[in-house]
């Protein structure tokens, strides 16, 4: 190569030792040798191991299969025998006879009869087609569980045994086997025996555990279970034949892989790693002596060469031991290639030589009777008054008498009313009031308001706000409107309005005014007639609730509407009652007719203890709300009464919806979770907590305020005295005194219903300025209603009322330090916003 006339000069090559892919380590070899003995000892122990605890496993789980069968298989053909039994019983002449013929001394005999076959604590009962009702006087009791599947029988089905009671004293296993002759289906069978030794055989071995659980649509509840709790393993489940119950069976055997190790097989899988380690062994010897005999060839083949004078321009060697030795050799026998130049002498022009295309590459960077007819309406409403937007309430209708709310605006919120009732195909409207002064005047207005409408009126009087609800399910109007102040002072009063089974609430109530307002008003001529539904309510109560036992009762209807109906109700359930305030008088001389406020709850604490009651029982104004005192005097706030209502619907309707509003404790969620049901919070307001009944099909909804809404047996409006009567049924099925019952339910350390008064209007543009000036960090804060903010250690509330013009506040905390830390919180929060207010905690 040449390059400006020149050849381009490179010393000439001197012997090198290279390697294409590098020498090999002997460490490398033995640290080779060494990791696949490590790799195969540890290999050898995991399979021993796993092979050992494998076999092991199945072993186990094949006596856990046989064990969970076995129990299964007997708790199936116990049924099996059982349901026979009743069903060779079902087809006895004489039984058949007898019900046909309604032969009662018969079917009496024939229950003593077959009654004698069975142990002490067994009962069969012969119950003719229709003919079983609720008795919680029975030993056991007969629960509307029961009654369910009596229905099922009265089909022609045979229902899935089930269980009364689960979990608690007195628990019971019912068979019904429905009686027919031919098609006809005669009646039923009831077969009830002890839940305790019907379980006692769900005894799993020391280590294992073992359950029986019901299943339904919407949950499970566990029946029984015996056993380790802590059990670890595969969860065996097998159903019973005949119930809807699922036998789960965990072993619980030592998971510990080791607890496996088959000792012979453990010396035969070591053994065979030690020998193939023995064998890598030789194997890398021998390796070893043929790189050691071809490196030695190499040596000896430099030396050859250098004493020939023919270097070679490459050496290898194959251990990278023997390199820096190699390069040493090659040192001591390199010779100059070239001459040195003299002085003065012509010399070349020497350059490192240079790969030109590798050197050009650049380098990349990585990259809802008597009937009259009204012609015209003795007040003269010509034309319709301005209407005030506050009496337009949340839920309801609101407000001050002879201020913003009057007779003529009455009459005009009546025709709206009635139509929106025409727009929905409404003609029937029940009306009632309560028992303020105003009340009757003002219901004579919307009367003749609804009748402008053209609607049908049917006025049941003087009632509690729930009668009228009740009315428009019984007489099958589904719409009602009742006047009432409800807890309200006595200058208030309002129309609280169902249409078509809803309670009105929000833009429904807008919309009145705006009907009033723009003159879209319906006209016709409507009529009017009155009825007593006192006696109709009355009655089915005492259907549908049963008392244990006799309790005495402290009833206070602070002077309310309800004092006309509750106290003679309860006797009636079989309680002694003692009657604290409860003579109708519009201006409440007593005590404000409010529950929720501690101070009204005073009288009714003092009576309880002096008459040494079993229950104190407090009514709002218009009978809507529930107060309750145990038989120590103490306060049980709505939200701790939700927690034994939802429990005794929970035991019947695993599963279930529950629903309550933003005031009641966290402690109730927590309730309702563990007993098998689903807490939903809502937003406070009657109206609004009704109409999420209505869309979830909740069984049961409540407020703070003591608004209780029963969808089980009732009909999913707010009801305090069909509540309480409820109320009495639980207890009355306990032993224990009611402060016994209510001290088992969690409670935390909290304040009542705190009210923060303000002019009307201000409270909800002050809720607006908290809304956007609250910080609470990491909290959980729900603005579904208000502002609630919800810490680790408890909660705090605050939120305009939607029936007078305050703010309503509510803390709790799990301790007294922590309720202080948040009421703090809030104080500040408020301080900030409105400087000056008097806060009420």
């Amino acid at each position: 190569m040449k390059e400006n006339g020149k050849r381009r000069a490179r010393p000439q090559d001197a012997p090198a030792a290279t390697a294409p892919k590098g020498p090999k380590a002997i460490t490398g070899y033995f640290i080779s040798v060494a990791l696949v003995a490590v790799l195969l000892l540890l290999a050898s122990l995991i399979l021993t191991a796993a092979l050992g605890q494998r076999a092991k496993q199945a072993l186990w789980q094949a006596a856990a299969n046989h064990t969970a069968e076995l129990i299964s298989r007997n708790l199936t053909a116990q049924i099996a025998t059982l349901y026979e039994a009743l069903a060779e019983t079902a087809r006895l002449e004489v039984l058949q006879k007898a019900l046909q013929n309604g032969d009662q001394s018969t079917l009496i005999e024939l229950t003593q009869v077959l009654q004698s076959a069975l142990p002490p604590a067994a009962r069969l009962l012969i119950v003719p087609k229709g003919g079983l009702s609720p008795d919680p006087n029975a030993t056991p009791p007969i629960g509307y569980a029961l009654l369910d599947m009596v229905k099922v029988a009265s089909a022609g089905h045979r229902p899935p045994a089930e269980v009364h009671l689960p979990g608690r004293p007195g628990a019971s296993v019912n068979l019904v086997e429905p009686v027919r002759a031919g098609d006809a289906i005669l009646g039923a069978l009831v077969l009830t025996l002890p839940a305790d030794r019907w379980f006692q055989q769900l005894t799993p071995p020391p280590q294992a555990w073992i359950g029986l659980r019901r299943h339904s649509a919407d949950a499970s509840v566990m029946l029984a279970e015996s056993g380790n709790r802590q059990a670890a393993g595969p969860r065996i489940r097998l159903a019973v034949a005949g119930t809807a119950w699922q036998l789960e069976y965990i072993d619980g055997h030592s998971a510990d892989p080791l607890a496996g190790m088959n000792t012979p097989l453990a010396l035969t899988v070591v053994s065979a790693a030690i020998l193939l380690i023995l064998l890598s062994a030789v194997i890398v010897s021998v390796r070893l002596r043929r790189m050691l005999a071809a490196d030695g060839q190499t040596f000896a083949r430099i030396v050859q060469d250098c004493l020939t004078g023919k270097p070679q321009t490459h050496y290898t060697v194959r251990l990278r031991e023997l390199q820096a030795a190699l390069t040493a050799a090659l040192s001591a026998t390199r010779a100059p290639q070239t001459p040195i130049a003299a002085a003065g002498s012509p010399e070349e022009s020497v350059e490192p030589a240079v790969d030109s295309e590798r050197a050009a590459k650049p380098v990349a960077a990585p990259q809802p009777m008597e009937v009259a007819e009204i012609n015209a309406a003795p007040h003269d409403f010509a034309s319709a008054p301005p209407i005030d937007p506050s009496i337009l309430r949340a839920y309801n209708i609101r407000g001050t008498i002879g201020k913003t709310l009057t007779p003529e605006v009455v009459h005009w919120l009546g025709r709206a009313i009635g139509s929106e009732a025409a727009a929905r195909d409404q003609q029937t409207i029940v009306v009632g009031y309560d028992g303020r002064h105003s009340s009757p005047e003002l219901a004579k207005a919307l009367n003749e308001g609804l009748a402008a409408a053209g609607r049908h009126i049917i006025d049941i009087g003087r009632v509690p706000t729930p009668v009228v609800y009740f009315a428009t399910y019984h007489l099958d109007s589904h719409a009602g409107v009742i006047v009432t102040g409800s807890h309200n002072p006595p200058d208030y009063n309002g129309l609280k309005i169902v249409l078509g089974g809803e309670s009105l609430s929000g833009e429904a109530i807008q919309a009145l005014g705006r009907r009033i307002e723009s003159g879209d008003l319906h006209l016709g001529r409507g009529g009017i007639e009155r009825q007593d539904i006192f006696a109709a309510y009355r009655e089915r109560v005492l259907h549908d609730v049963a008392l244990h036992r006799p309790l005495k009762v402290v009833v206070d209807c602070g002077n309310g509407v309800a004092g006309e109906l509750a106290p003679d109700l309860i006797q009636a359930l079989g309680c002694e009652v003692v009657e604290l305030f409860c003579e109708i008088d519009g201006d409440f001389p007593n005590h404000h007719p409010d529950p929720t406020a501690p101070e009204n709850l005073e009288s009714l604490i003092q009576q309880v203890h002096a008459q040494q009651a079993d229950l104190g029982l407090a009514f709002d104004g218009d009978g809507d709300r529930l107060g309750v005192v145990d038989n120590q005097g103490k306060i049980i706030w709505p939200d701790r009464q939700l927690m034994l209502f939802a429990e005794d619907i929970l035991s019947r309707n695993p599963g279930s919806d529950i629903v309550f509003d933003v005031k009641c404790t966290s402690r109730l969620a927590d309730v309702i979770t563990e007993a098998a049901g689903v807490p939903i919070l809502w937003k406070t307001g009657h109206s609004l907590i009704k109409s999420k009944l209505r869309e979830t099909g909740a069984l049961l909804g409540g407020e703070m305020s003591g608004h209780i809404f029963f969808n089980d047996r009732w009909y999913g409006f707010d009801d305090a005295i069909y509540a309480a009567a409820r109320l009495l049924e639980i207890l009355s099925m306990d032993p224990r005194t009611s402060a016994e019952v209510f001290a088992q339910l969690p409670e935390a350390v909290s304040t009542p219903e705190l009210r923060l008064d303000l002019e009307e209007g201000e409270p909800p543009r002050l809720m607006d300025t908290l809304r956007e000036r609250a910080s609470f960090g990491n909290a959980r804060v729900t603005t579904i209603d208000g502002l609630r903010v919800d810490f680790p250690d408890g909660w705090g509330l605050v939120r305009a009322s939607n029936t007078q013009p305050c703010l309503v506040l509510r803390f709790e905390g799990d301790d007294t330090v922590a309720l202080e830390r948040i009421e703090t919180t809030f104080r500040e929060l408020i301080e900030r916003v409105r400087p000056g207010l008097k806060l009420p905690f």
